[in-house]
């Protein structure tokens, strides 16, 4: 029986030279950035990695040749490929590798579902989940956390359990808010992270990117997958002065969500400099950071400054605060940065601001609050006042609060509204209440509630109202959206800092002015409340409180998840159909949006939470909140087949039963708002096909899309008006490619037609998700695509020289194959190919296997005895080569082999020898790369340039296995790759840095500003002996041949010159060091 087409003799016999092994990716080995500090108190292993951000940042630098913002120096130093990552602020999709992930108990429930689908052991990169978001408050905190351990029990054991086996570290009900946690124990400056809440961005306050995202990209980054990111631009908001009195953090994002707008920051992230960040309080710049989400910022950051020390230190670590400072100058903007925006706020002149009701954009200082509130007739009662959240529940905040209270319960008085307290976390609780405040706001009148979201999302049964009656209510919040606190549309709801709400709470009514207006005390006299004072950290440090963290138990293969199938809270996913290859035509409009549509109106909360696990029940609220364009009503809209009205869903779900698609068409910002993903997958679990807005909120956008629908925008916004309720559409969907509009033909009812262009914002890899039918299926075929690598593949392994492994792959059709180890170590030139070949004849009898084609991927005078040896075996066969010698026959780039449902592609990547072939191992999305990658040590016998290019393209040509003629099989091809493409470029700024300073300890982060005072000349031995002092002086001469190549290619480029009579080379002093 013959069944197989391939042997590959990339390397068969033995090597001649010595090869250098790996020194490893070491800048400088005594670096103080060569520290191992973990990222948080809670997880062991989990190391910062300030050295590779050093090492990326310098890579960039060298392409950009440009000073960096904080934001990029975050973004870029977290690159999945820095050398070939194309990098456009605003354009290029990035390729990000983030050090970890934060999920909330709402979004947790499906990401993880998600998870379990990709069948994976373990989370590939730390993550938590945190259960903040079920607890309803109802009659104050301990007995509404009870009720929610009780309702909720069902969907925390899931969590829990799933958490445990899938190596997660599990935060309980009553911890606190997500993102107090993650600013309390896991932000640290430099780093990035995601979140499945659009408020991650709060950690921003610690100099760490945190960026909010949808399940679906959560778990690529679980999966150890690089997650995609459109390079932001970055708008720098410059703070000076300082500010004093009543006027707070809050006020600072207050004032500049009125100046740039709901809308004002999407694909940007706000970087906030000057001297004015030194006087805020760390959480003081998160509660700033916190609130980017509602101008559609994609994160914000502050500059790594002593604040931050200080509570690093008071949150128990020091360590990450004296490693930030050994960093310190990556960890700002570079002097001369630029940015695409630039605002300037005088925090000596600013004021304290309202904003609202019904957007958070809606700003209004203090001094003219009460003329707007009669101008606009907004109700003046302040019927509750509302403090806390994860916006504003620090030990500043509250502290701050307390003396307000403290104040008025001094004059005899307390609130007069209604007045609620929401710590952010179990510590903040547990601090306030042993140093007081919380017994002041108690005593003020306040009721406190669980650690938990509560009312700022909708967690919270009123009762002093009635639905529909018009009221107003002050919080320190960070969204006021129409209904989204109480589901009441007649509320008024307004944000402002913690200051102003007791502040109002005492007077009862919008239009009292803390700064101006008198109070009167319980005997009728006057007074004016005093300006709120307050620590930024606890003089007796934090008290933690309960203890309501879970780590994952060492032992998790026992445990198990389960779901019952007859649940109405949790339900395994099952995936989405694969679009079917055609245009849609004569589909129906199923609902033309008005106005603001906020995942809000597209996917409700409140009691709506329960059902966040369950697919099928959430999808019950779809565009239930949405306002219709035909009629001006919520959740009533005409069926385009039995011309009857229905709720939304329904209608949509009628459409599902009887095979029709549908699109939605949307006004400006559509899906502003929280991460939450379920406002994509509820339509597509509908049978939507298509989302057409004037514009997108950028999470939503991104949700959509890994959900396999199409947001598409109008090319010219006003077409908006221009489509018909009741029209009926063809969506052109075979028209969609990278760069291009497609079009959209309308159908009026009156007959007539006529066509509109959309734009999107897609690229090739998001245009597999929408074909693959949700990005979710594209990583479940590409992975099983990866597992059935060991399925075609055998290799022969054998010694060369003795620390190399040697082998031959076999591929064969559908048998599981299994790796042969040499049983003899074989460490001398020669020994190698007899036993190979004895090896070989031994694995093609187990099989019953005969060679018929062998394809060589390089020639060298140490190969060339397999070939006889293989021919003696099977003399049938033939040998394939590229730039053939003594018969072979010759193989070009891109000539494609085919056997038993194998295709392997060859590709020219010459480096190694300049005859080198590398194949694609299409089904498996493997390569077998021969010599070019053998580790950090692999020889270059001809230009380094062409082999960092060969590098690079295999690099960018595969996501699986790397099988390389030396050394370990490579699971992650393009990680590994990526590794040895960074080596490479470390051994040039290596040489670099000795021609300039004559030594390799200079600190990486201030080579660039270095000037030396002379150039020193160096033959490429006396480079060695700096460079690898730590190797055994008998390898220094072959390492030279190395040395040279680096030289080479610097010379060509520019950067040094060599002296051929004393073979000695200089560096270009004019040019800059990176």
């Amino acid at each position: 029986m013959i069944s197989t087409r391939l042997t590959r003799l990339g390397a068969v016999g033995t090597k001649s030279r010595v090869l250098l092994g790996s020194r490893g990716l070491a800048t400088v080995s005594d670096s103080p950035l060569d520290k191992k500090v973990e990222m948080t108190n809670w997880e062991k292993g989990n190391y910062i990695n300030y050295k590779k951000f050093a090492e990326n940042l310098a890579i960039v630098r060298g392409r950009l040749n440009r000073p960096l913002t904080f934001a990029e120096k975050i973004i870029y130093s977290h690159l999945d490929d820095p050398h070939g990552q194309e990098i456009e602020r605003g354009k290029s999709y990035l390729k990000l590798r983030p050090d970890r992930v934060a999920c909330q108990d709402a979004t947790a429930q499906m990401a993880i579902l998600q998870f379990m689908s990709a069948g994976m052991p373990s989370v590939q990169t730390p993550a938590t989940v945190h259960c903040d978001h079920l607890i309803e408050a109802q009659l104050g905190g301990d007995k509404d956390l009870a009720r929610a351990n009780e309702i909720n029990k069902e969907v925390y054991d899931f969590l829990s359990s799933a958490c445990a086996k899938y190596n997660i570290g599990f935060w309980k009900p009553g911890s606190g808010i997500i993102h107090q946690i993650i600013l309390e124990n896991y932000a640290f400056p430099g780093g990035l992270m995601i979140g499945t809440d659009s408020h991650t961005p709060n950690a921003g306050g610690l100099g760490i990117a945190a960026i909010g995202v949808g399940g679906a990209d959560a778990v690529d980054v679980m999966a150890g997958l690089p997650w995609e990111l459109k390079a932001p631009k970055v708008i720098g908001v410059k703070l000076t002065g300082q500010m004093s009195g009543w006027t707070a953090p809050k006020d600072i994002i207050l004032k500049v969500a009125g100046e740039l707008t709901v809308k004002g920051g999407t694909g940007a992230i706000i970087e906030y400099h000057g001297p004015g960040t030194e006087s805020l309080s760390c959480t003081g710049m998160g509660t700033i950071c916190n609130m980017g989400a509602e101008i559609g910022a994609t994160t914000s950051v502050f500059p790594f400054n002593d604040r931050m020390y200080d509570y690093l230190k008071a949150t128990k670590r020091q360590q990450i605060g004296d490693f930030a400072r050994e960093y310190a100058k990556e960890l700002r903007e570079d002097e001369g940065a630029e940015y695409d925006q630039l605002l300037e706020i005088n925090l000596s002149e600013l004021e304290p601001h309202i904003n609202g009701p019904f957007t958070p954009d809606l700003a209004t200082p203090i001094s003219k609050f009460k003329e707007a509130v009669e101008t606009n007739g907004w109700p003046e009662e302040v019927k509750v006042g509302l403090i806390g959240s994860c916006t504003n529940s620090s030990y500043e905040d509250m502290s701050r609060a307390a003396s307000i209270a403290r104040d008025a319960l001094n004059h005899g008085i307390k609130s007069k509204s209604l007045f609620t307290v929401t710590p952010g976390s179990e510590q903040i609780r547990a601090t306030i209440a042993r140093d007081g405040q919380l017994q002041t706001l108690e005593e003020f009148g306040g009721v406190v509630l669980a650690n938990a979201c509560g009312p700022c999302i909708g967690q919270w049964d009123r009762k002093d109202v009635k639905k529909g009656e018009a009221n107003s209510i002050v919080s320190s919040y960070n969204r006021n959206f129409t209904g989204r606190n109480d589901a009441n549309p007649a509320t008024h709801a307004f944000v402002t800092s913690p200051d102003l709400v007791v502040a109002m709470s005492i007077a009862g009514t919008l239009k009292f002015n803390p700064l101006t207006d008198k109070l009167k005390d319980k005997d009728g006299n006057e007074f004016l409340l005093a300006p709120p004072t307050g620590e930024g950290l606890p003089e007796r440090g934090y008290d933690p409180g309960r203890d309501t963290y879970q780590a994952p138990p060492a032992n998790r293969e026992s445990i198990e998840v389960a779901v019952s199938p007859t649940s109405d809270r949790l339900q395994v996913l099952a995936g989405f159909e694969p679009w079917d290859g055609k245009d849609a035509e004569g589909i129906p409009i199923l609902i033309k949006t008005q106005g603001k549509t906020t995942t809000d109106h597209i996917s409700m909360a409140g009691p709506w939470l329960k059902y966040r696990g369950h697919l099928d029940n959430i999808s019950n609220n779809m565009l239930i909140g949405a306002i219709n364009a035909e009629n001006g009503e919520a959740n009533k809209v005409k069926n385009a087949v039995t011309g009857e009205y229905d709720a939304v869903p329904a209608t949509a779900r009628d459409y599902k039963a009887r095979g029709i698609k549908w699109v939605v068409i949307g006004d400006w910002n559509y899906g502003e708002g929280s991460s939450r993903e379920h406002a994509a997958l509820e339509p597509r679990h509908l049978g939507g096909l298509a989302i057409i807005t004037r514009s997108f909120a950028r999470i939503h956008e991104t949700n959509l899309k890994k959900q396999g629908m199409l947001p598409l925008t109008f090319s010219d916004p006003a077409d908006y008006d221009r489509i018909p309720t009741d029209a009926k559409v063809d969506l052109l969907c075979t028209e969609l490619a990278v760069g291009k509009p497609i079009t959209l033909r309308v159908h009026p009812k009156d007959g007539s037609s006529f066509d509109v262009k959309l734009s999107h914002t897609f690229n090739e890899s998001q245009i597999e998700w929408f074909k693959d039918g949700s990005a979710l299926n594209t990583m479940a075929r590409k992975s099983a695509r990866a597992a059935s690598r060991s399925r075609k593949t055998k290799h022969v392994s054998d010694q060369n020289p003795s620390w190399k492994s040697r082998k031959v792959y076999i591929t064969r059709n559908k048998h599981i194959l299994s790796r042969l180890r040499p049983s003899t170590a074989l460490n001398r030139q020669g020994e190698g190919r007899p036993r190979w070949a004895t090896l070989l004849q031994s694995v093609l009898k187990e099989e019953n296997a005969v060679v018929h084609e062998a394809l060589l991927t390089h020639w060298h005078h140490d190969h060339i005895n397999g070939v006889p040896d293989l021919l003696k075996i099977c003399p049938q066969a033939t040998v394939y080569k590229h730039q053939p010698k003594d018969g072979q026959t010759d193989i070009q780039d891109g000539q494609v082999f085919r056997v038993d449902g194998a295709t392997l592609k060859a590709f020219h990547t010459p480096g190694h020898t300049v005859d080198h072939m590398s194949f694609i191992f299409e089904e498996e999305d493997a390569i077998f790369t021969g010599d070019n990658v053998q580790g950090h040590g692999t020889a270059v016998f001809e230009d380094l340039s062409t082999y960092l290019t060969s590098l690079k393209k295999m690099k960018d040509s595969v996501r699986g296995r790397a099988y390389p003629g030396h050394g370990a099989i490579i699971n992650v091809a393009s990680a590994k790759i990526g590794d040895y493409i960074n080596h490479r470029q470390q051994r040039e700024n290596e040489v670099l840095r000795v021609l300039k300073f004559g030594k390799l300890d200079v600190d990486a982060t201030a080579t660039a500003e270095a000037s030396p005072e002379r150039v020193s000349s160096w033959t490429p031995i006396q480079l060695v002996k700096v460079i690898y002092k730590d190797v055994p002086e008998s390898l220094h001469l072959p390492a030279s041949n190395g040395v040279i190549q680096v030289l080479n290619k610097l010379e060509a480029e520019g950067k040094v010159k060599h002296d051929r009579d004393s073979g000695e080379w200089q560096l270009i002093a004019q040019r800059p060091v990176l």
